[in-house]
Order: structure tokens, then sequence, then C-alpha cells
């Protein structure tokens, strides 16, 4: 299936899980016809939708606030899974769901049941026997009662509170000034389970492409400023994205950047409970309504543009 092809169902299934209504743009020529690439992705989408479309006509929003391998719609009663990254050891986590799974089936051939397991404290589905779909594999999953699910957070292991990806959640964010587009991973969050109040010393392991940047780490009131050293091998240009580039393309790479550690400073918890703890950037970047004003930002602040190995939070 050609890339635009499944791009644009991804889209479609996030825009879906997330709440709002998908709007593709075409182009038609002077004479009215469509180009025969944009046929072609109307005719995948609507291939896909004539499988899928309950996964997504008079669907809810994800109860999730992240999911590894994809994207969740909702009714009463029942989940659809829309997969995108297939598991490799064939077992497709459900994270955080309470909820008694009565009966798992594949969308497109309901007569497919999906074996529930339960790995942890946390069930999964054996998806081994199934071929994922070259675009977007749906799962459909009822079960009982009223919803609960249970967000993760980080816990103390080994005397230390570790900040990873395994938790994180990127943030975006609207331009204020324009409705053009997106400012995608602008700020991320962890919530903290933290079990023994008292002072701890923040330090952040990271790889970064710019020479320096900064940051900025928030937690209740509390709030530490602060600037990164990085490679210096990155330089960012003015400009304007409007949100249909390829995701290939846009993806921030820092494989050239060697790893660097630095501590952020101290952080207090008076007391237990979940506390969220955001890293974002040190300066503001908007869409401007015109290219001089856009260009007069600093463009390394549009995105985090950082790869966080780790924010270890360590008691004093």
């Amino acid at each position: 299936m050609d890339i635009q092809i499944v791009n644009q169902i991804k889209k479609l299934s996030q825009i879906a899980a997330r709440g709002g209504n998908f709007l593709l743009n075409i182009g038609p020529k002077s004479d009215g016809t469509v180009l025969p690439y944009e046929v072609d992705v109307l005719k995948g989408i609507g291939a896909w939708m004539k499988q899928n479309g309950e996964a997504i006509y008079g669907t809810g929003t994800t109860p999730f606030r992240k999911l590894p391998w994809g994207e969740c719609t909702t009714k009463p009663g029942k989940l659809y899974l829309h997969v995108f990254d297939w598991p490799k050891d064939g077992k497709l986590q459900i994270p955080g769901l309470k909820n008694k799974i009565t009966k798992a089936v594949l969308l497109t051939d309901k007569s497919v049941d999906v074996e529930v397991l339960v790995d942890g404290n946390e069930p999964a589905l054996n998806v081994s026997h199934i071929t994922p779909s070259k675009s977007v594999t749906v799962l459909e999953v009822a079960y009982e009662g009223k919803l609960k699910i249970q967000h993760g957070a980080v816990t103390k292991k080994s005397g230390e509170y570790t900040l990873t990806d395994e938790f994180v959640i990127n943030h975006g964010k609207y331009g204020r000034e324009s409705y053009r587009s997106i400012l995608k991973d602008y700020y991320r969050t962890w919530d903290v389970k933290v079990e023994n109040p008292g002072t701890y010393e923040v330090s952040i392991s990271y790889k970064m492409k710019y020479d320096q940047k900064d940051f900025v780490l928030e937690c209740e009131k509390q709030e530490i400023p602060f600037t990164l050293n990085g490679a210096g091998v990155k330089k960012e240009k003015a400009e304007v994205i409007d949100g249909n580039e390829n995701p290939h393309h846009k993806k921030n790479s820092t494989g050239g950047a060697s790893k660097e550690s630095y501590v952020i400073g101290k952080l207090h918890f008076d007391k237990k409970g979940v506390y969220t703890i955001t890293l974002k950037q040190g300066q503001p970047f908007e869409f401007k309504t015109t290219m001089v004003d856009f260009k007069q930002q600093d463009h390394k602040y549009r995105s985090m543009n950082i790869d966080v190995d780790k924010i270890v939070l360590k008691s004093l």
C-alpha cells in the first residue's frame, strides 16, 4: 500500500481518537479533474473505512493518555484499538485497563477471536495469529462495567525516581496567531507517585544537536530554569509547516550527538501523592501572521528537539 494512503489512514485514526474531524484538502485541476495520486489516496481511505468505519463513525475519544502501539476510539462497552505498530512478541498490551474483557475480535472479521492474556497487572491480547493490515489494524474489545483506566506513574526504584519514555506524555499546542498548524512535542510531562516526601536532587541525561538551549523544569509552584549544552551541529531555518509533511522527514534525529549529563537542581515534595513534573522550553514560540515576525524567533524552540535518556530524582 502506498505510504501516502497509510499516512492519511493513521491521521484519520489519530484525529478520531482525539475528538476531531478529518478534513483532507485536495487540489483539482482547472478542468475539475483530480490528480491521480489524490484519487488513489481517497480510494484507499474509502476501502479501509468500508471495513473499519465502525471504529470511526459515532465514536468517543481515547481514554488512555498514551498507547505505545497506536490509538483508541470508544463506544459504550467497547474499545476499538487502532494498531499502527505491531508487537514483536505477539502481545498487545492495554496499559491501565481495569475492566474485565468479555470478548476481543478482529474488526474486519469478527469470527476471528483474540485471546485475552493477563500480563502482570494489565491485560494483553494475543495477536500472534493475526496478519496485520498494511495500514491500520483495528481490534474490537468488549468489557464489563463502567470504564476504568488507571494511568501509569513513575514509582521509586532503588531509592530513585527515574523518568524515561515509558511514562512521558508529549504535548503539542496550536499557534496562537494562526490556524495553520500545531507545534508538536512542545513540552513533556511525567506523573510521579511520591511515597517518601522530602527534597530530591534532579539530574538529566540527554542528547542534543544544538550548541545551547534553555529549558525549565516545573512541579507544583516550583520552577527551575536551566541551560543545556549540546553538540552544536544542528541549525534551524525559518520554515512554515502546515502539518502535512511526511513524518519520516520531520523526525528529530540526535544520532550524531553524544550523551551529556547535567544536574538541574532540587525539587521538594511536602507530602505523599502523585505529582506532575513538566519539562518545557525556556523560550516561547508562536506561528506569526507575517514571515518577518516568524523569522525573528529562535526556531530551535519550535519543538523540544532533545533526546532525553532519563531524568533522575535522588533523595537528599
